[in-house]
C-alpha cells in the first residue's frame, strides 16, 4: 500500500520470522504476506514538486496557445497512471515522471492534470503522505491539488475522474500511449477510458521534452552518479580485468558483471572506493556489460555472456550507476598487445570523442553534431567511416535512454543547457591480422556522461581513456610486429599507477611459464635493438640542443660566478701602497694575494685559490699555493671557467728565508678562505630564504568536509626529536598542524611528485611529497617532506625470554598488528582518495603515486642498503631518511659499473640532463636484479650502458660541462659502450703515444705508477716462471694455495678496490674511435684502471 522506495533493507516489522525476499531494485519484503517495513517518515519535497509542475504547465500551455501540432498536440487534459510494480520495466516514462515530481514510485495511482487543478486517485495511506507534504503554504502553487481515495468499487472513482477530464465534451486527453501498465487497477482504468469514448492523444514527446532539461538539483545528482561510476570502473572494474589478464585467471564475463553488482549492493565495500552513500540511494543502471574474444554486441541492451574473459585482443566494458534514480554511464575499451593499426584507430576515436563533446553546445542540432563526427572521420581516415556507429549516444536522466534525444543524422532537435547525454563513439566490425581467431575480430568504443551547461559541455565521468592507460603489452614471445614502446610518463597524465608498461615490468607477467632460452634471447635482442635506436635518437637530440645553444648556454645555466668576471684590481694604481715588490702580500680589503713574479706584483683573487701549504727545508721556508684550473673536480662549485681552453697557472711555490712573512701570509690566506666560505654560506641562506618567500599564502577551508589525517609524524622534524600532528587538505595546499601549535604549509602547485607507500613488509605507512621549490621546516630548507605512522615497533627488546611460536599471547599480538596494519593502510588510501577529489574540485591537479614493490631492488644510495622501488615517474626509497627521489624525466643516461660474471654485486650510476647536478651512485645491487632493472629502464625509454670498471665521474662530468656541444659531436656517451673489443691490433707503444691525459702532473704520477706496477708484475711473473719447474712436486691443494697467494700479492700491488678474477695485467692499448681524451681521464683514475 505504501509508495515504493520508502524502505530500507530491514525485516518486516509485522512478522518476527519473515521469509525475506531481495528484489533487483533493492527492496526487502515479507514474501508470505506481502508486508513491507517502513524505516523512516516519507516526505515529498513540495518545493521541488511545484517547481517542476510549473515547468510542465508552462510548456503544455505554450504549446496549446500556439495552436500548432507540437509535442503536446493541443490536448485539454493529461492523464498519467501507474499499475502494479513491474520489475521488468524500470525505465517506464510514467515511473520517470512520478520520480521526477514526487521523488518516489506510487503504484496503482492516477494523476489527472487540467488547466486549474491536479487530481490524485490512490489509496488512503498514499493520500495521507501527499496531503502532509503538498498542502503547505510556503510555496507558490500553479494549480490546486485534489485527492480521491480509492474504494473497493473502482468504477465510481473512475466516473469522477472522467468528469474532471470533461470526456463527454469531446476534449482530447493526453496520455502515454506507448506504455502497457500491469495489474487489474490499470487495466480497469484503461477500459473505462475506452468505454467513455475518450479522445486519447499520445504526449510522450512533450513529457520527454520536460524531462530532458535538468535543474541544478538534478544535475548535482547526476554528477554524483557519474563520480560513483568513474570510481567503480577505474578502481575496481579495470583493475580487476588487469588482474584477471595478468594472472590468467579463468573468470567469465557474467561472473565479473556479478562482482560489480555485488559491490554496488554493499555500502561497506563502496566506502573503500570513497563512495559514502546510503545503500538504497545507489543502484546499477543495468547489469555491467563485459565482452571479449571477438564477440561484441554494441547495443545498449547487450548482456555479458558466460564465456571466459579472453586474455588477448580487445576487452570492452561498460557500466552505469544510478544515484537517487538519476543515471550515468561510462564505457572503455582495453587493448591487449595492440598493433600499430589499432593504436592509430584508437587515437582517432579519442579525437572523435573530443569533437563530439565540443559540438554538444546549446543551439546545436543533434543531427549536425553527428554529421560533424562523420566529417572528421572522412577527413582524417575515410576508410573508417563505414565502421562508425550509427549514432553517437542519447539523452539521459531518470530514464537511461531518452530516445527522443538520440544523436543521429535524422534528429533535428536542439541541444539545450541543462541536458545530459551519454556521448558514445565507436568503430564496429574491425579485423586485424592476428594468428588467434578470437583476437582477430574486434570493436572500439568510448562512452562518457556529458553535461551541457552554459556554452560548453562538461565530461562528468573520468575513467582514464588515454591510449597509454588502456593499452597493455603482455604477450612477449609471439607478436609478429614488435609493440611500440611507451613514452616516459609525464605529469599531465596522472593517472597514477597504471601508466608504467606493467606487461614489460612485472616479475610475473614476463614469465607465463614460457621463458625458454630462445625466448630470453629474443627478448634480449629486442631490448638491445630498442636501446640502440634510443641511443641514436638521444644523441641527435643532444647535438641539436647543444649545437644550437653553444657552450654559453652551459655557462649561463650555472648557479655560480663565472671565472674571469672576478676582478681584483681594475688598474695597477689600485695596488696597495705599503706592499713591497719582492715580498708576498695579502690585501684583506680586496681579498687578493699578491705574488712577486720577476719583480712584478701579480694579483690572485681568493676565489681562484684551492689550497695553501707551508713547509720547512733547512734555512728556507716554502709556501705552496694551489689554484683551481679547468679539468679538475672543483671543490669550489661557484667557479665556472668562461674560457677553459686558455693557459692557467695551477700552482705557485715561493721560497724565502723570512719565516715570519711566510707564516703571516699563510695565516692571512687561510683567513681569506675562511671568510669566503662564510660569505658563500650566507649567500646560500639568503637565496634559500628568497626562494621560500615567494610562495603564496595557504587559503584555509572551513567545515568538517576538509580531509584530515591525524596522529602523523613529520620528517624532517620542526624542533626536537619528534613532531606529531594532523595533516589537513585546504583550498590550495596542505597544512600540518603539530601538537605544539607549529604549522608547515605545502602548496599543491609546489608538489612535483606525491607518493603513498602502504605498509607492505614495512614498519610505516607514509605520504611523501617531493617539491618543485624548497620550503623551510624549522630552520632547514627541504625539498622532501614526509608524513608517516608506525604500524609496529622499529626495534624489539631481547632481554626478555623468547616465547614459543604457539604462545596464544604472541599469536594474539601478531593478529592485532595485522589488523592495525590493514586499518592504517585503509585510512591512508581513503585519505588519498578524498584529497584527490578535493583538489579536483578546487580546479587543481594532484595525483598520488604508489611505488611498485614487486619491481624493487636493494642498493646503497647512501650509507645503508635500502629497497629502491620504481614508480610511474620516479625511482624512490622513502622508508629510510634521508629519502631518495629520482625523477625519470631528469635522467640522461644510466651506467652499470662492475658488471662481471665473477661478481655478486654491481653499481648503478644515474647521470642527469642538468650536467651541473652531481651523478647519483646506487652501489652494491645484487647481480640477479640486473635484467629486471634493464627491462624497466628500457620500458621508460632511458638509455643504459654497462662496463666492468668503476669510473671517475667527477672528471668525466667536468669534461662534459666544459664543452657539451663538442662532447656530443664526438659521439657523446658512446665511449661507455667500449668493452675492450676494439683493443685488438693495438700495442703498448701506440697506447703510450696516443694516451695524453689533460693535466700533466697528476696524470704523469698515475702513468709512472702504472708502468712501475707493470714492471713489478713482470718481475713477479718471471719469478713464477722459474718456480714452475718445481710444480710437478706439488699436489693440487698446494698448487691452489700457491696460486691464491700470488693473486693476492698482485692485487695488493695493483691497489684493487673490488673483487675481480681478471688477471689481465697489460697496460692500456691503443683505442680506435673518438673520445680519447675522455678515456684518458677514465684510465687516469686510481680505481679500476686495468679493467677500464
Amino acid at each position: 500500500e505504501l509508495p515504493v522506495g520508502l524502505f530500507r533493507r530491514v525485516p518486516c516489522f509485522t512478522h518476527p520470522h519473515p521469509y525475506n525476499l531481495y528484489t533487483p531494485r533493492g527492496r526487502w519484503c515479507c514474501w508470505r504476506l506481502g508486508h513491507v517495513a517502513m524505516s523512516q517518515k516519507h516526505v515529498v519535497d513540495h518545493v521541488a514538486f511545484f517547481r517542476r509542475l510549473s515547468v510542465v504547465y508552462k510548456q503544455w500551455q505554450a504549446d496549446t496557445s500556439a495552436q500548432t501540432n507540437g509535442p503536446w498536440n493541443g490536448v485539454r487534459g493529461l492523464a498519467f497512471w501507474a499499475g502494479s510494480v513491474n520489475e521488468d520495466n524500470i525505465y517506464a516514462k510514467t515511473l520517470a515522471l512520478q520520480l521526477w515530481l514526487l521523488g518516489y514510485e506510487f503504484p496503482d495511482t492516477i494523476m489527472i492534470l487540467t488547466s486549474k487543478k491536479i487530481v490524485f486517485l490512490t489509496s488512503t495511506k498514499k493520500i495521507r503522505i501527499l496531503q502532509t507534504s503538498l498542502e503547505k503554504d510556503d510555496v507558490e502553487k500553479p494549480v490546486t491539488c485534489e485527492y480521491i481515495e480509492r474504494t473497493k468499487d473502482n468504477q465510481s472513482d473512475f466516473v469522477k475522474l472522467l468528469d474532471v477530464l470533461d470526456v463527454t465534451s469531446g476534449a482530447s486527453i493526453g496520455i502515454l500511449a506507448n506504455e502497457k501498465q500491469t495489474g487489474d487497477f490499470a487495466r480497469d482504468w484503461s477500459r473505462a477510458l475506452d468505454e467513455a469514448g475518450a479522445k486519447k492523444v499520445n504526449v510522450v514527446e512533450g513529457v520527454a521534452q520536460v524531462l530532458a532539461v535538468k535543474d541544478e538539483s538534478e544535475l548535482e545528482n547526476m554528477k554524483k552518479a557519474a563520480i560513483a561510476t568513474s570510481r567503480v570502473m577505474q578502481r575496481f572494474l579495470v583493475r580487476r580485468i588487469e588482474e584477471i589478464v595478468d594472472e590468467e585467471k579463468k573468470v567469465t564475463h557474467s561472473q565479473l558483471a556479478e562482482e560489480v553488482e555485488d559491490l554496488l549492493q554493499s555500502p561497506t565495500k563502496l566506502a573503500e572506493y570513497n563512495i559514502k552513500v546510503s545503500g538504497d540511494a545507489i543502484d546499477s543502471c543495468y547489469t555491467p556489460i563485459i565482452q571479449s574474444g571477438g564477440s561484441f554486441n554494441l547495443r545498449a541492451s547487450a548482456q555479458s555472456n558466460d564465456e571466459l574473459i579472453y586474455h588477448d585482443g580487445t576487452i570492452m566494458c561498460s557500466m552505469g550507476i544510478r544515484y537517487k534514480s538519476f543515471c550515468s554511464n561510462s564505457a572503455r575499451t582495453l587493448l591487449i598487445n595492440p598493433t600499430k593499426e589499432q593504436e592509430e584507430q584508437y587515437k582517432l576515436l579519442l579525437e572523435l570523442h573530443e569533437v563530439l563533446c565540443k559540438q554538444l553546445r546549446p543551439g546545436s542540432k543533434l543531427g549536425d553534431v553527428y554529421d560533424a563526427v562523420v566529417h572528421h572521420v572522412q577527413e582524417k581516415k575515410p576508410a573508417m567511416a563505414r565502421h562508425l556507429f550509427e549514432n553517437c549516444g542519447f539523452g539521459m536522466g531518470i530514464e537511461f535512454l531518452e530516445s527522443f534525444y538520440r544523436i543521429d543524422h535524422k534528429n533535428q532537435r536542439q541541444v539545450q543547457s541543462g541536458m545530459v547525454f551519454n556521448a558514445v563513439v565507436g568503430f564496429k566490425d574491425l579485423e586485424t591480422n592476428h594468428s588467434d581467431p578470437k583476437a582477430r575480430k574486434y570493436a572500439l568504443m568510448i562512452a562518457d556522461t556529458v553535461m551541457v551547461k552554459g556554452e560548453t559541455a562538461e565530461v562528468m565521468t573520468s575513467p582514464s581513456k588515454s591510449y597509454k592507460d588502456i593499452s597493455y603489452y603482455l604477450n612477449e614471445d609471439a607478436p609478429e610486429e614488435p609493440p611500440p614502446r611507451k613514452p616516459a610518463p609525464s605529469k599531465e597524465k596522472k593517472g597514477r599507477k597504471e601508466a608504467i608498461d606493467v606487461g614489460a615490468l612485472s616479475s610475473k607477467r614476463g614469465q607465463r611459464n614460457r621463458d625458454t632460452s630462445k625466448d630470453i634471447e629474443e627478448k634480449e635482442r629486442r631490448r638491445q635493438e630498442h636501446q640502440q635506436a634510443l641511443g641514436e635518437m638521444k644523441l641527435e637530440q643532444s647535438i641539436s640542443r647543444f649545437t644550437a645553444r653553444g657552450r654559453k648556454d652551459t655557462v649561463a645555466s650555472s648557479t655560480g660566478d663565472v671565472y674571469g668576471n672576478v676582478v681584483a684590481y681594475a688598474d695597477p694604481s689600485e695596488l696597495p701602497r705599503d706592499m713591497k715588490n719582492d715580498q708576498m702580500y695579502v690585501d684583506m680589503e680586496r681579498d687578493t694575494l699578491i705574488v712577486p713574479v720577476g719583480g712584478t706584483p701579480v694579483p690572485f683573487h681568493v676565489t681562484t685559490i684551492k689550497s695553501v701549504s707551508k713547509a720547512d727545508e733547512g734555512e728556507f721556508k716554502f709556501l705552496r699555493v694551489n689554484f683551481y684550473t679547468p679539468g679538475q673536480a672543483l671543490g669550489n662549485k661557484g667557479i665556472v671557467f668562461q674560457e677553459p681552453n686558455r693557459s692557467y697557472v695551477r700552482e705557485v711555490s715561493v721560497r724565502s728565508q723570512d719565516s715570519a712573512n711566510i707564516s703571516e701570509v699563510h695565516r692571512l690566506i687561510n683567513e681569506l678562505l675562511k671568510r669566503l666560505k662564510q660569505r658563500q654560506q650566507e649567500a646560500r641562506e639568503r637565496r634559500d630564504i628568497e626562494e621560500v618567500g615567494i610562495q603564496e599564502a595557504i587559503v584555509l577551508g572551513k567545515g568538517a568536509q576538509i580531509p584530515r589525517l591525524t596522529d602523523l609524524t613529520l620528517r624532517p622534524t620542526i624542533s626536537g626529536r619528534k613532531t606529531t600532528g594532523t595533516l589537513e587538505a585546504h583550498k590550495n595546499g596542505f597544512r600540518f598542524h603539530s601538537v605544539k601549535n607549529e604549522n608547515v604549509d605545502v602548496l599543491y602547485d609546489n608538489i612535483r611528485h606525491a607518493f603513498l607507500q602502504p605498509a607492505e613488509n614495512e614498519i610505516v605507512v607514509l605520504l611523501h611529497f617531493n617539491l618543485r621549490r624548497p620550503i623551510m621546516v624549522g630552520k632547514k630548507k627541504v625539498v622532501d617532506i614526509q608524513f608517516y605512522t608506525e604500524v609496529m615497533e622499529a626495534s624489539q627488546s631481547l632481554d626478555q625470554s623468547r616465547r614459543s611460536g604457539w604462545d596464544p599471547d604472541e599469536i594474539e599480538e601478531e593478529q592485532r598488528e595485522l589488523e592495525l596494519r590493514k586499518r592504517l593502510n585503509d585510512e591512508f588510501k581513503n585519505y588519498v582518495s578524498k584529497v584527490e577529489d578535493h583538489v579536483e574540485r578546487e580546479d587543481r591537479t594532484l595525483k598520488f603515486d604508489i611505488p611498485y614493490r614487486d619491481l624493487g631492488f636493494f642498493g646503497v644510495p647512501g650509507k645503508s642498503s635500502v629497497l629502491m622501488m620504481p614508480s610511474v615517474d620516479c625511482l624512490v626509497s622513502l622508508t629510510e631518511w634521508p629519502p631518495v627521489v629520482i625523477a625519470l624525466e631528469d635522467v640522461e643516461i644510466v651506467h652499470f659499473e662492475r658488471v662481471a660474471f665473477s661478481l655478486r654485486n654491481f653499481d648503478m650510476v644515474m647521470v642527469f640532463k642538468n650536467f651541473d647536478k652531481p651523478v647519483v651512485h646506487i652501489n652494491s645491487i645484487p647481480m640477479d636484479s640486473l635484467d629486471q632493472i634493464k627491462e624497466w629502464l628500457d620500458s621508460v625509454n632511458i638509455k643504459y650502458y654497462e662496463g666492468p670498471a668503476s669510473l671517475n665521474w667527477k672528471n668525466i662530468m667536468e669534461t662534459v660541462r666544459t664543452d657539451p656541444g663538442q662532447f656530443f659531436q664526438e659521439g657523446g656517451w658512446k665511449f661507455l659502450e667500449l668493452d675492450g673489443s676494439d683493443e685488438e691490433g693495438g700495442n703498448e707503444e701506440d697506447a703510450e703515444s696516443e694516451f695524453d691525459p689533460e693535466d700533466g702532473e697528476e696524470a704523469e704520477e698515475v702513468d709512472s705508477d702504472e708502468y712501475a706496477m707493470d714492471e713489478e708484475e713482470e718481475e713477479s711473473g718471471s719469478e713464477g716462471a722459474a718456480e714452475d719447474e718445481d710444480d710437478d712436486a706439488l699436489d693440487w691443494d698446494e698448487l691452489e694455495e700457491k696460486t691464491r697467494r700470488e693473486e693476492e700479492l698482485k692485487r695488493a700491488k695493483r691497489g684493487h678496490h673490488f673483487e675481480s678474477d681478471d688477471d689481465d695485467d697489460e697496460r692500456p692499448r691503443k683505442r680506435s674511435g673518438k673520445n680519447k681524451q675522455l678515456l684518458g681521464i677514465v684510465l687516469a683514475c686510481g680505481r679500476g684502471c686495468n679493467e677500464a
